[in-house]
């Protein structure tokens, strides 16, 4: 990452960073309001039925998406994450996912 040379350059990157953070917030908001509309539903539809593989693929994807998002959220907010954190986090966020790719072929 080049150093920031003037003021501009700084306030732009400063106005990009804080639009970034408000539309995180806002999409964790609308996630979190998604759960509560439709919680009502999924207590007729998965808590109620018997237990089966559906119901648990269904709550690992309902309830992990939040987790990990409060994680991001509170990563992204935090001012002690640097360059070398991202470095280091990003490509082994995506590892799972690529394991789990080459065992399905």
């Amino acid at each position: 990452m080049s150093p920031v040379t003037n003021n501009e350059e700084f306030a732009e990157l400063a106005r990009h960073l804080a639009a970034g953070k408000y539309f995180q917030l806002a999409a964790f908001v609308m996630l979190i309001y998604d759960h509560l509309l439709t919680f009502a539903d999924e207590v007729e539809r998965i808590w109620k039925p018997d237990f089966s593989g559906a119901t648990v693929l269904f709550l690992i994807n309902r309830y992990l998406t939040p987790i990990q998002f409060i994680i991001i959220v509170t990563a992204f907010q935090h001012p002690g994450w640097v360059d070398e954190t991202c470095v280091h986090f990003m490509p082994n966020s995506a590892k799972p996912v690529l394991m789990k790719e080459l065992q399905l072929r």
